[in-house]
């Protein structure tokens, strides 16, 4: 495996990379991962993966392509990485896909290797943005990778639409670890909240956000939701998360009078207790292929309220959860408004939640369809 960004971290590819790669590496399989150093040291394992971190000049900020003459030296050193390791490894998977995973592609192609690669949601939305990106990323992925693997069945369409055949594509979701994120015990739930969350009643409807603080992740329009709900309703906010937004965040909720209802937690590293203490997760962003921060609420059998776009969408749509519109924030309240009122929805939607982890999203579901991917010349 190869990846251009600092390993290992909280963001939602350093997520699905360690999810995946210590999968496999349970499942008997030899895992090497690639990243960028720093953080960590040069070589360790972790968790039966081989990490091996290069160096390299730090990225400049989004698009992800606009990187290649940045990392000139790090692009060198995985390259050369790539053939002295080439004895050790039979297929080379990288995420995401960008000039530098072509890089990495032909080199690993030129020494007789298979190449997978992950499109991520960066790739699909310079698609959306920029004229002529679209046929830039198609080019890329018929040259470079014997298979490429899409987050959601959006992402998947997009591809074939652009010309790639449909044996080159696969659409495989994240994996999400169904052991770590479980629902907690109903006789420890009141001693978590309280412990928690002490400031607040009782009988409060926790509603938790997750995502890095960036505009289109549509934690303004949660916010907004919130504060036109009914105000004899329990409703109280958890944003975690941290990004660029947070101050704007903040006084937005100070100018919509939220008050003590809502709390800032920042960046969290175990969201599992965070997940057992609350009563519903909303994500309401303006595009996302597929969220892990959803899939570890699904595994914990939180009932969701989401905007209804890739493969977030697609999860909301299977339990029955309500799903919205980006940006609009009424009926995200009067979906929060009819969930806060009826507890028994509530607990059906969390249960509908965990069950479609366990049957779609768990990681002895997932890491198979990829090892599938990894072995066979045609994935479809």
């Amino acid at each position: 495996m190869a990846t251009t960004i600092p390993w290992p971290g909280l963001g939602g590819l350093e997520r699905h990379l360690d999810v995946l790669s210590t999968g496999l590496a349970d499942r008997g399989h030899q895992v090497i991962l690639v990243a960028r150093r720093p953080p960590g040291p040069a070589h360790e394992m972790h968790g039966g993966v081989a990490v091996h971190r290069l160096r390299g000049t730090p990225l400049p900020p989004e698009p992800v392509d606009a990187a290649l003459g940045f990392q000139s030296g790090f692009l060198v050193r995985l390259a050369a990485f790539l053939v002295r390791a080439r004895a050790r490894y039979d297929v080379l998977y990288v995420a995401p896909i960008s000039r530098y995973a072509e890089v990495a592609a032909l080199v690993a192609r030129a020494t007789g290797k298979r190449v997978v690669g992950r499109v991520v949601v960066p790739s699909a939305a310079e698609t959306r943005a920029r004229p002529g990106a679209g046929r830039a990323l198609h080019a890329r992925l018929r040259r470079g990778f014997d298979a490429v693997v899409a987050q959601s069945a959006e992402i998947e369409q997009m591809l074939l639409d652009g010309g790639l055949p449909p044996g080159r594509v696969v659409a495989i979701p994240n994996p999400v670890d169904t052991r770590r994120f479980a629902p907690a015990a109903p006789d420890d739930r009141p001693a978590l909240r309280r412990a928690r969350w002490p400031q607040w009643p009782d009988d409060a409807v926790i509603v938790l956000t997750a995502s890095r603080l960036v505009a289109d992740k549509g934690t303004a329009t949660l916010l907004r939701a919130v504060a036109a709900a009914d105000p004899a309703l329990p409703l109280r906010v958890v944003v975690a998360g941290d990004g660029p937004a947070r101050a704007d965040l903040e006084r937005l909720a100070a100018s919509l009078g939220l008050g003590a209802r809502i709390s800032f937690v920042g960046t969290v590293t175990d969201m599992a207790p965070l997940y057992r203490s609350s009563d519903v997760f909303a994500l309401l962003s303006h595009y996302e292929a597929q969220s892990n921060a959803l899939l570890e609420a699904l595994a914990t059998g939180l009932p969701v309220v989401v905007t209804g776009v890739g493969g977030m969408g697609d999860s909301g749509r299977a339990i029955g959860a309500p799903t919205v519109m980006p940006g609009d924030h009424g009926a995200t309240g009067a979906a929060l408004e009819a969930l806060a009122r009826d507890p028994e929805r509530r607990a059906a939607l969390g249960t509908a939640a965990r069950r479609l982890a366990e049957g779609r999203y768990a990681v002895d579901i997932v890491i198979p369809r990829y090892v599938d991917v990894f072995r066979r010349k045609d994935p479809a």
